[in-house]
């Protein structure tokens, strides 16, 4: 199976680079999710958060989840 990149301009799918797919060919896409759209700053910012939460739940600054859940519900 052969793998096209392409991008979405104005709403037309353009080849990333060059390909030898002959003239008036029908292609068949599959979009593949590849998971998110953040960036390399975002991402960081986000593992850091992560890590950061693991830290405050091995200390125990923990809230259990039934608790948030429940202060949700009084809203």
């Amino acid at each position: 199976m052969k793998t096209l990149r392409t991008r979405v301009v104005n709403g037309a799918f353009v080849p990333e680079q060059p390909t030898t797919i002959r003239e008036g060919s029908i292609v068949d896409l599959a979009v593949i999710d590849e998971g998110d759209e953040l960036d390399d700053d975002e991402r960081a910012a986000l593992h850091l958060a992560i890590s950061d939460s693991w830290k405050e739940l091995r200390r125990g600054d923990a809230v259990p989840a039934e608790e948030v859940l429940r202060d949700l519900d009084d809203l």
